[in-house]
Order: C-alpha cells, then sequence, then structure tokens
C-alpha cells in the first residue's frame, strides 16, 4: 500500500484506477484464485470446442463462470453489486472522482449485466439512490472525459489546471 501511496503523489496530471473494485464492498473481488480453479477444470472443454477463437473462448468462459455461480463453486455476483461498489467510491472519494466503464470483450460480467443493453438499469438504481442528473453524468463519462482533456492539456505542456478535482 505504501508503495501505491507514494506513485499517486508523484503521478502527474493523474491516476486512474480501472477494474479495482472497492475491497470493503467486495472483499474477494481480486482473489482470483476460485476463479482459476474452476477455469482450469475447464480449459480442455474450451479447447476442444474454441480452438484458438478469441470470441467463443471469451463467451464460453462467461458461460462456465455463469454456471458456476449458480452452482455456488464461484460467488453469485449480480448487477447491483456494481451499483455498491459506485455508491460506495462516491462516498469514500467524491462523485468527481467516479467513473463507470465496462469489460463486456473478456470478463465475466455480473449476473443480469451480460452485455451494453443492460446500462440502463444503473442509471436507473442510481436515480432512486437520489443521485442528481448531473452527478450521473459525471459517473457515466463526464468524469473520464474530464481527465482525459487532462492527461492532452499535460501532455501538450499545458499543465495541470489546479481548478479541476
Amino acid at each position: 500500500m505504501r508503495k501505491l501511496l507514494c506513485a499517486i503523489a508523484l503521478a502527474t496530471p493523474v491516476v486512474v484506477f480501472t477494474q479495482a473494485p472497492a475491497d470493503s464492498v467486495s472483499p474477494r473481488a481480486k482473489q482470483l484464485h476460485d476463479r482459476a480453479i474452476v477455469v482450469d477444470s475447464h480449459d480442455d472443454t474450451m479447447s476442444k470446442k474454441c480452438g484458438v477463437n478469441e470470441a467463443c473462448t471469451t463467451m464460453e468462459g462467461e458461460r462456465i463462470d455463469h454456471e458456476a455461480m449458480m452452482k455456488g463453486d464461484l460467488p453469485k455476483v449480480t448487477w447491483e453489486k456494481i451499483v455498491e461498489h459506485i455508491d460506495h467510491a462516491v462516498k469514500t472519494a467524491g462523485v468527481d472522482h467516479v467513473g463507470l466503464g465496462s469489460d463486456f470483450d473478456g470478463a465475466t460480467m455480473p449476473l443480469g449485466m451480460e452485455d451494453a443493453s443492460k446500462l440502463p438499469k444503473i442509471t436507473d438504481a442510481l436515480i432512486k439512490k437520489g443521485y442528481s442528473d448531473a452527478d450521473i453524468e459525471k459517473i457515466l463519462g463526464g468524469n473520464i472525459l474530464r481527465v482525459m482533456e487532462q492527461v492532452e492539456r499535460v501532455a501538450a505542456g499545458g499543465g495541470r489546471s489546479s481548478s479541476q478535482p
């Protein structure tokens, strides 16, 4: 943790954490040993079914993970957990420092969030939790666009704007 905090202190212009769920919401989120065991036991099946077809392997891996969730071999994670993470991050760091992305191209998504057509569920849940339209806009893309603009300014030699969060 000390090394991480030092890296953050030295970063210019910003640090962006991606695919990093809050440990206090999902303490096992980054402990992949269960997933590795399940995937390893299905590697031969996937190889025989998919060969070197990456799209097939991705879809088959997700199917296997979802089956494992339903059997209890992996924790059952539903789309509502995404909202829990967003809410926790906003309470911890502030709405100006939270963004949402997806990993529909290679990760097992939570049950109920299998593809981009399900993203409006997150917007609806944030509205029900009382988030303002402006805050939802920040979470769903505004913050990352602001960060990308900051990075471009620094790369162009313009420095970091102290007026931005």
